[in-house]
């Protein structure tokens, strides 16, 4: 994917006064956007893009580009906005995990770490909370002696990415153009999750539920949840005419 970012003038009017909004990517639309509210009365704007939609760094291709998101928030807002910096764009080829718990062998002295492991979409954001998660981990390792670290944080790390990677690359598998494996269970996931969006709408449970699952506050499995589940039927019930 590419993603594309610059800062506009916030105004106090703007998203009714809310400081945030994530449009994600549907399987056929392939855009995402989202607008964050900073220091300074300003707004971060970033549009994704994947497979070739990169969204364009000057002003009003930019714009345009945000009016073709499955939801108008952002083109509500920088429509009219005054910029306040170029817009700079960034390229993530794919993501990549190494099992280094899978090793036999690994150099005494020595540790990976972070993306160094496993490097996620950035749009969803876990990266930095991963690389903290696993340092927690190395603190606990360490405590337990230095024999054999690398191994033994290599297993910890495994567990902590596995949060991750379900979310982020299981996302990304709802687009087919995505190269990796798919498997019963994952279209399944991906399906009851297309309905937790729609429900998320209109009812506050399932949209706490996804967000404690995407910010790896609870395991993934959690968002199949029998309570979080009931609320996702009801929801779609009441929103399908």
């Amino acid at each position: 994917m590419a993603y594309t970012s610059r800062s506009i003038r916030r105004r106090s009017d703007h998203l009714a006064g809310d400081i945030a909004a994530v449009i994600p990517q549907t399987p056929h639309g392939k855009r995402v956007g989202v607008i964050l509210a900073q220091e300074g009365d300003r707004w971060l704007v970033t549009l994704g893009g994947y497979f070739g939609r990169a969204a364009p760094t000057e002003l009003d291709g930019f714009i345009e580009c945000a009016r073709t998101l499955p939801a108008p928030y952002i083109y509500e807002v920088i429509k009219d906005a005054e910029p306040l910096s170029e817009s700079e764009t960034m390229r993530f080829p794919a993501s990549v995990r190494r099992h280094y718990e899978k090793l036999d062998r690994f150099p005494e002295g020595y540790l990976v770490f972070g993306d160094a492991i496993a490097s996620f979409n950035p749009i969803y954001g876990q990266g930095m909370s991963v690389a903290a998660l696993e340092s927690e981990a190395l603190a606990i390792v360490l405590t337990e002696g230095t024999d054999k670290l690398a191994r033994r944080c290599f297993h910890r790390a495994a567990k902590i990415v596995d949060m991750a990677w379900t979310i982020s690359v299981g996302n990304d598998l709802r687009m087919p153009e995505t190269v990796g494996p798919r498997n019963a269970r994952v279209n399944f996931v991906n399906g009851h999750m297309s309905e937790l969006y729609k429900a998320a709408h209109i009812d506050p449970v399932p949209a706490i539920a996804f967000f404690r699952e995407s910010n790896l506050l609870v395991p993934p499995p959690s968002v199949l949840h029998p309570r979080v589940a009931w609320r996702v039927l009801a929801g779609n019930c009441r929103i399908r005419p």
